[in-house]
């Protein structure tokens, strides 16, 4: 942010000329350094979806700190403030439809815990009223018997047959029989006859077993069913033919019919809402934050001068649709003309085609040399990989090469060595078995500062990165609970809108931190990573020494990122958050 001199006092844009108090300071882009005066920028920047630069071919979004120092503060939380209310608001308002799916199944869950706690305050109204009369009257009008069970030979098995008898009309139900001690079933015994032998038997009020015994024994005569003497009646089923009405007659019959039916329709409807949430969880597509992008198979820009297309596998433009040829890749004029490839062009095509491939995002052809199978594409800032040439979706953190550039351009070319920086290294619990190993080879003891500084260090580390840093921050903020709050009318647009508003605002700050947070984690891990292999290398003192120095980079790499901690509090008005790792400069 520069002041427009006298030279310069002339705006750009709008070509006016400006004072200091009227917007005469110059907002200077970072990326393209070109500007505008600070009127012509807050113009700008409310006609537009984001805070971004106003020349077409730069277009680079500005970062919050750079607004903070750019923008007045009346400006950012005034009017700008507003205009990004309004965007946040008319994005999530495009989202009702698909959150219309969401309400209905709350509503339908709140309905069924309803129906739910109203049948069981019933059942426990009825319980109160009916069931302790109704086991005191059934404990009076009925007997509980113990049948003695007899083998073939008289002696009195261990086996006893439990049944109750009603004082009413029964029915005597011949389950199970038991002949010469093993089971058999009423059809193994009489076969076909099974189903006719149950009857009623009048007056089984008898307390006698043997009574008992031989109303079923005389049963079953009655329809030619002989039962040998060594034939045991076992599992003997008396099941009451008369129906026991209660004190109070069915008034209680009355008072659950329509407590059983809500029951019956809240059970219907959760087996209809877990049948929809299984369909709906084998058939929904996955979520965007693990999606991978697909890839649209392009294999280079067109050659023609002009034309912003691309060419298909076939080699065809897809806007002009020209023709290339598929070995030198030059436009072709005409298809059906024998095509004749200039040898050196052939050899550049090649030599092209052997060491590069094209950017899945704008398809200009990138090089690589060495190292990481993640690229960056400088031109439009995606990532993807050298292998598959699929979009990536987890990015190596832009931070990290910042940080490098505060140190040099020399510090930027060491760091950025292959052999030192690798991917998908941690400090856990191998590595710190290696460092101890290293220091056991070295002669250092446990109670050497060096080895209670370092090892000090990698513990809080380690608490640093499991507990400190948020990973569980996605692409985008979720504001499903608060559409589904605003179409139930449970708040006001009003209210709608500045809850939105503080939803972005902290999603893009907690964005911000995490991304701090995880380029400190992977810088500290490459610098780790160099000092172990510094120190595995050493023989002498001096060399013990010269890779204690790696270690001094870990106090510059906290204060780094902590000014950008810092800043970012200042841009979102916020205590900043603040890394205590204990550096090493003691050693």
């Amino acid at each position: 942010m520069t002041t427009i001199n006298d030279e310069q006092n002339i705006c750009d844009i709008c070509a006016e000329k400006h004072t200091k108090r009227g917007g005469g300071i110059k907002i200077t882009c970072q990326k393209c350094y070109r500007g505008a005066c600070r009127k012509c920028c807050e113009t700008y920047v409310l006609d537009e979806s984001s805070v971004r630069c106003m020349y077409p071919d730069c277009g680079e979004e500005w970062s919050s700190l750079f607004i903070s120092s750019s923008f007045s503060n009346g400006f950012i939380t005034g009017a700008l403030k507003r205009h990004r209310e309004s965007i946040y608001v008319e994005r999530e308002k495009a989202l009702l439809p698909a959150t219309q799916g969401r309400v209905i199944e709350i509503i339908r869950e709140e309905k069924n815990k309803e129906l739910v706690r109203e049948f069981r305050v019933a059942k426990k109204e009825v319980v109160r009223q009916y069931v302790r009369e109704y086991f005191v009257e059934k404990e009076k009008m009925c007997t509980y018997h113990d049948w003695i069970v007899k083998d073939p030979s008289g002696v009195v098995s261990n086996d006893l047959g439990k049944f109750w008898v009603a004082p009413t009309a029964s029915k005597v139900v011949l389950g199970e029989f038991s002949v010469d001690r093993k089971a058999h079933t009423m059809r193994d015994v009489f076969g076909d006859k099974c189903k006719s032998i149950i009857e009623k038997v009048d007056r089984c009020c008898d307390k006698s077993p043997s009574s008992i015994g031989r109303r079923v024994k005389l049963m079953l005569s009655n329809h030619d069913v002989p039962v040998p003497d060594y034939v045991i009646l076992g599992a003997l089923l008396v099941r009451k033919g008369a129906q026991w009405i209660p004190p109070g007659g069915y008034a209680w019959k009355e008072t659950m019919k329509p407590v059983i039916k809500k029951l019956k329709k809240v059970r219907d409807q959760k087996c209809s809402v877990l049948l929809q949430t299984y369909i709906s969880s084998r058939t929904r597509a996955t979520p965007a934050r693990v999606r991978e992008k697909t890839v649209h198979r392009f294999v280079r820009a067109c050659p023609c001068d002009g034309c912003k297309g691309y060419l298909s596998t076939a080699w065809k433009c897809g806007l002009c649709s020209t023709n290339a040829c598929s070995k030198c890749h030059v436009a072709l004029t005409d298809v059906d003309d024998i095509h004749e490839c200039d040898p050196d062009v052939l050899a550049t095509a090649q030599l092209i085609a052997k060491e590069s491939k094209p950017c899945p995002g704008c398809h200009i052809n990138i090089t690589k040399i060495d190292g990481c199978n993640q690229m960056w594409c400088t031109q439009c800032k995606t990532p993807w990989d050298w292998k598959s040439g699929r979009i990536e979706t987890k990015v190596h953190n832009p931070h990290y090469f910042e940080y490098l550039r505060t140190r040099g351009a020399e510090a930027v070319v060491a760091d950025r060595n292959p052999a030192e920086i690798r991917c998908g290294r941690d400090i856990n619990h191998e590595f710190v078995i290696s460092l101890t190993f290293i220091f056991n080879r070295l002669a250092v003891p446990p109670s050497d500062p060096m080895y209670v500084n370092v090892f000090s260090m990698l513990r809080e580390f380690a608490h640093f990165s499991n507990f400190d840093i948020r990973y569980d921050i996605g692409d985008s903020p979720n504001a499903e609970n608060l559409r589904v709050c605003f179409m139930r009318e449970m708040i006001t647009e009003v209210e709608f809108k500045r809850r939105v508003q503080m939803l972005y605002k902290k999603f893009y700050k907690e964005t911000e931190i995490r991304d701090v947070s995880v380029m400190f984690k992977q810088t500290m891990t490459d610098i780790m990573y160099r000092y172990r292999d510094e120190l595995d290398r050493a023989e002498t003192t001096e060399d013990i020494a010269n890779a204690n120095e790696i270690l001094n980079e870990v106090e510059g790499l906290k204060n780094y990122a902590n000014a950008c901690l810092k800043d970012i509090a200042s841009a979102f008005q916020s205590r900043p958050i603040v890394i205590r790792i204990r550096g090493v400069s003691r050693i």
